[in-house]
């Protein structure tokens, strides 16, 4: 009894296994081919073996041909879903090549294929088969199976409409402060159109939203003010519109691979509702976000725009390291030559991705020149501690120029608003002369009359000068960027 359970155990495992072996005959001729590695390339995917709808997946094969003679042979993939083979390429004609191999040559072998985007949300699993062609049953191999993860991001709650109700026909990278397309840098300005065609419904207002995932496909907030960027269009039927939408890159999102979809609805109806992933569902991109080695900017100065002389203002300050290294101290320097403004204020251990506020506090001038002004705001980083100066300077897209418009303030506002307040001179303050002795009417009284006379005059010359109110100095032209001191080194 216990043999003949044993038995059928064992036919049971060899139909399992027999099940899944895809040479006809099983593996064969082993001594003349060779199935040396399976690769997953990482086209698209960021994660190894982990791929979502649309993507495009390149799949490398190293394998050798061990015979005499050159011969032409072909690599398949075939994937299975449980006991059933299932297509997921969106072309299956890509899921089998054929190549020539030379005596005893060795040669990497790639599969390219797009996932199709009606693949459902399962694991499955993948089967290498290689093999020469015409005489699979006598020299064929596989390898053991990979798991393969396929991942669905579903934006529209009910799925997306016909293509052809409403359809995005693709997303595009503006280059706004970009130079290379989907390769961005945080903290940095980005423009993004979305081409939407309205093409079977009634004239409507459409919503069209921008949203970012990360490598693990988990939704992220992107922008420095944390909302997905979104903007509505009126579309009539059989119209289309390139949506522009517009927003900063958060300046502390991490460096890394990321995807972007756009998803448009009715805003009456969200069940009229479409997304796609950028570029194209046949050309689809990956978001590279890089963070340059050194760099600090002024993201945001906030603060009045319209002043009047002798008031006194406060202005907010953000700064961040956009760099990927920390920052042992950073330099900030608001500047305006004309109002005499030149104030520094220092940080110290600025980390990347850091974020920083700072108050500056001024006070306009009271003979100021009625006019618009700009405040420059900057900043010197990469500090060397032993030269005590700042090797870099902020470029002028990472400044920041603050215009204020100043008028005439009141006269008690310019007393109320005084920082140094002059002593009130009256008469009383006018140094006298007291002239004592007896006065006497003798052949020297004319003269002694002259030199007091004389005295007095002096005296309220004197008193003029001193009461006379001091002339405002123009401040001498102070160059804008932060002073450097240079140290020489012997070499």
């Amino acid at each position: 009894m216990i043999k003949t359970f044993s038995t059928i155990l064992a036919i049971f495992f060899l139909a399992q296994t027999s099940a899944f072996e895809f040479c006809e005959n099983g593996q064969v001729g082993e001594s003349n081919l060779r199935l040396i590695s399976i690769d997953d390339m990482l086209k698209d995917n960021s994660k190894e073996w982990t791929w979502s709808t649309s993507e495009k997946i390149e799949i490398e094969a190293r394998v050798e041909n061990k015979n005499d003679e050159s011969e032409t042979y072909i690599l398949e993939a075939i994937f299975m879903d449980g006991d059933d083979e299932i297509i997921i390429a969106k072309d299956s004609d890509d899921l089998k090549k054929e190549f020539s191999l030379s005596a005893n040559e060795r040669k990497s072998v790639s599969l390219n294929f797009q996932i199709d985007e009606d693949t459902e949300e399962d694991t499955y699993d993948l089967y290498i088969k290689f093999y020469k062609k015409g005489s699979e049953d006598e020299e064929c191999v596989e390898n053991s199976e990979e798991q393969i993860k396929i991942e669905k991001i579903e934006l529209c709650e009910n799925g997306n409409v016909d293509e052809d109700d409403l359809e995005i026909k693709g997303i595009t990278d503006e280059q706004d402060d970009n130079e290379i397309t989907w390769e961005w840098k945080p903290g940095s300005d980005v423009g993004i159109a979305v081409d939407l065609k309205n093409e079977e419904y009634s004239s409507r207002t459409f919503v069209v939203e921008l949203i970012m995932f990360d490598e693990n496909n988990k939704e992220i907030i992107f922008t420095e003010n944390s909302e997905n960027p979104s903007k509505e269009v009126t579309l009539d039927e059989d119209e289309s519109d390139d949506v522009k939408l517009y927003f900063t890159l958060s300046s502390e999102i991490e460096e890394g691979e990321y995807t972007l979809y756009a998803k448009a609805y009715d805003e009456s109806d969200e069940n009229i509702c479409t997304s796609q992933k950028a570029e194209s569902n046949s050309d689809p991109k990956i978001i590279t976000i890089k963070r340059p080695q050194r760099k600090v900017a002024v993201i945001d100065v906030s603060g009045p725009t319209e002043v009047k002389t002798s008031e006194k203002i406060d202005y907010k300050v953000i700064i961040t390291n956009l760099g990927s290294k920390d920052e042992e101290k950073v330099s900030v320097l608001a500047y305006n030559y004309k109002l005499g403004i030149k104030e520094i204020k220092e940080i110290s251990n600025l980390d990347s991705g850091e974020t920083e506020n700072l108050t500056f506090n001024f006070a306009i001038p009271e003979n100021a020149s009625l006019s618009k002004q700009a405040i420059s705001f900057s900043v010197g980083y990469e500090y060397n501690s032993r030269l005590d100066y700042y090797e870099s300077e902020s470029e002028d897209e990472d400044s920041i120029r603050h215009y204020i418009t100043i008028s005439q303030g009141t006269a008690e506002e310019e007393i109320a608003n005084k920082t140094i307040t002059e002593p009130t001179q009256n008469e009383t303050d006018i140094p006298t002369t007291t002239i004592s002795g007896n006065v006497v009417k003798d052949s020297n009284g004319t003269f002694n009359w002259i030199i007091a006379i004389g005295l007095l005059a002096l005296a309220l010359t004197g008193g003029y000068f001193f009461i006379k109110p001091k002339k405002h100095k123009q401040p001498k032209h102070i160059e804008p960027k932060i002073t450097r001191r240079y140290t020489a080194r012997l070499s």
